[in-house]
């Protein structure tokens, strides 16, 4: 059977922060993102349980092997909400677990941006390859369509709750267009421009701060980079004059300060929003995207 023929990851001991209880109804979001976006829009809505699916300390789901785990949550599930694009295991794969659980792409109708076909960021065992670049939810314009697609897709599941939903999503949504007009102001007072990061998580981030992703180091921060990319990333920040390079809090450092060292820049981190330690409170997502936007004014003035 599917469950069973499943891998474990050992990193999977990691304590999850969504705490599954005993309801009525039960959504199963992918990663983190999808679980902010969807407690923002279920609330406190009463008999609903929102379980996350990967362990908080994964990030995005580049790759990602469902565990006997995952299946069980699944199994139990009657909405499963996706982002779209990264999970490999979305579509057939839940429906096998589960036939009649609907599941809903949150990036559907988003303005996708194309890969960039960098081949020399790609390893040759990398297969993060998608049809567009998946990291939708780190615009606030984006993020705006994705809520209103779960907000949607929900009212359809679970239509006695809709107006329940409506109000929610209304109220996150207005507090999503707060951060757009943040992003907005800052747009136009960058002194700089050009930019390297991690990997391509931040060109939706970069589209809406009209700033330029010359480089990526990886399509996977969890992987090294192929041989020569690290001369390439160099060469790439002195010819554009990019004035720091952007890790993330949690990628190895060790990389990025080499790279750094030898261009004769600064390192400085932005949160692309996929990882945390504890539970994250309600407004975690707008948190963290304002401390991404003050990194961004700090470090390209």
């Amino acid at each position: 059977m599917l469950i069973l023929s499943l891998s474990i990851p050992a990193c999977r001991h990691t304590p999850n922060p969504a705490t599954t209880q005993s309801s009525s109804h039960r959504i199963v979001c992918s990663f983190l993102p999808m679980y902010l976006f969807t407690t923002a829009v279920v609330g406190n809505t009463p008999d609903f349980t929102v379980d996350l699916l990967l362990p908080s300390n994964i990030g995005c789901p580049h790759d990602y092997e469902l565990t006997t785990a995952d299946a069980r949550r699944l199994a139990d599930a009657d909405v499963v909400i996706l982002s779209g694009g990264l999970e490999t295991f979305s579509g057939e794969a839940i429906r096998r677990i589960n036939s009649k659980a609907k599941q809903i792409e949150a990036w559907t109708g988003c303005k996708v941006i194309a890969d960039t076909g960098d081949e020399a960021a790609h390893d040759a065992h990398d297969s993060h390859l998608h049809a567009g670049n998946p990291h939708v939810w780190l615009s606030p314009i984006e993020a705006v369509r994705e809520v209103e697609n779960i907000r949607a897709g929900l009212a359809a599941a679970y239509p006695d709750h809709a107006v329940d939903f409506d109000r929610n999503a209304a109220a996150f949504t207005a507090k999503l267009k707060s951060l757009q007009a943040d992003f907005a102001a800052a747009r136009p007072t960058f002194k700089h421009r050009n930019i390297v990061t991690m990997h391509d998580a931040f060109a939706y981030l970069a589209r809406d701060l009209d700033l330029n992703v010359v480089a990526s180091i990886t399509l996977n921060p969890q992987q090294e980079p192929p041989p020569g990319r690290v001369a390439a990333i160099v060469a790439t920040i002195k010819k554009e004059k990019v004035p720091c390079l952007f890790t993330e809090p949690d990628v190895s450092a060790a990389l990025a300060s080499t790279i750094a060292r030898e261009a004769g820049v600064k390192v400085h981190s932005l949160d692309p929003l996929t990882t945390t330690t504890s539970k994250p409170a309600p407004d975690y997502y707008e948190q963290r995207m304002r401390a991404n936007l003050q990194t961004l004014k700090e470090s390209l003035q």
